[in-house]
């Protein structure tokens, strides 16, 4: 999993809650429920890891040997059951269904996360307000090839944060689902290629507005397209200026293939967001790093505009 964020997707508060990415798709934990998690351990070897005093090993799903952790055994019928745990203050019922449970709290699970969306590559993922309430959103950045910047796939998705389960979106009324998320296609400028081989994300809040907003860059391309978020479930994407056919962009290396080695800077696959003016809207620096051996990488500074 190269590409993970802890974040609070659901209304309940004190939540965290895994997102995660990969060469197949991105995935969820949430962490609302109360957990039994412990130290791996094995139930059929006597020299393998073993429990510190006081645990005792148990499979957590029966039948499956790397299910095996280090456990605190308590009676579900007894009040005074896990007083000495504070990080697992509950008798969770154990999977034998009788009265020996084990010590358990809220967390997240050691087991396999759910899907939420499938893309052939995810190369980044990270949480952000998208919408302008108070649960976080994720942004997933997925794209058609496992080596960013290469092949003509790949897109940006926002998968809201709410009450309804992104793990079970197809169990959903379509009208329902079509809330849940959105796709983010860069659009195509007058006079430009498109915008190929999104990499990854990074939020701020470029027009000021206490609203999460995002930069996507796409390393094909040599860009950073920039995205408004609101009180919508779409995020605006800053367009050309008016009248113009420039904009809407920040072209991280405007002389092309036309300039001579020492003026370029490639490639590009990082940059940061922060409002280093102080003037409470956000700015991207990007890093030029020439690939002439002796000259020193640069720092390129922008400040994107709506207007």
């Amino acid at each position: 999993m190269p590409a993970y964020e802890l974040m609070s997707l659901s209304p309940n508060p004190g939540q965290t809650d895994l997102m995660s990415g990969d060469g197949t798709g991105a995935y969820l934990r949430y962490g609302s429920d109360d957990r039994v998690e412990g130290m791996p351990c094995s139930v059929t070897s006597t020299s393998g890891l073993r429990c510190d005093a006081g645990l005792t090993c148990r499979e957590l799903c029966p039948g499956d040997r790397t299910s095996g952790r280090c456990v605190e055994l308590c009676n579900t019928r007894s009040a005074l059951s896990c007083t000495t745990s504070p990080a697992r203050p509950r008798c969770l019922a154990g999977p034998e269904g009788d009265t020996i449970g084990y010590c358990g709290g809220p967390g997240l699970a050691c087991r396999s996360l759910n899907s939420v969306v499938r893309l052939e590559t995810v190369h980044d993922v990270t949480r952000a307000r998208i919408s302008g309430d108070d649960i976080d959103d994720a942004l997933i950045v997925g794209s058609g090839s496992a080596v960013p910047g290469v092949g003509m796939g790949g897109s940006v998705r926002i998968a809201y944060g709410g009450p309804h389960n992104l793990t079970r979106l197809d169990d959903l009324d379509p009208e329902t689902r079509r809330t849940t998320f959105v796709d983010l296609f860069a659009s195509r400028l007058p006079g430009s290629d498109a915008a190929l081989g999104p990499r990854t994300v990074e939020v701020g809040d470029f027009n000021g507005d206490g609203v999460s907003d995002l930069a996507v860059i796409y390393v094909l391309t040599e860009e950073l397209r920039v995205w408004l978020g609101g009180n919508n479930l779409v995020a605006g994407e800053i367009g050309p200026r008016p009248g113009t056919s420039s904009g809407g962009r920040v072209r991280l290396n405007d002389c092309e293939g036309s300039c001579p080695s020492s003026s370029r800077c490639f490639p590009f696959s990082q940059f940061a967001v922060a409002d280093l003016d102080a003037d409470g809207r956000s700015d991207i620096i990007a890093m030029c790093d020439p690939d002439v051996v002796g000259l020193a990488p640069s720092l390129l500074w922008f400040s994107p505009s709506a207007e």
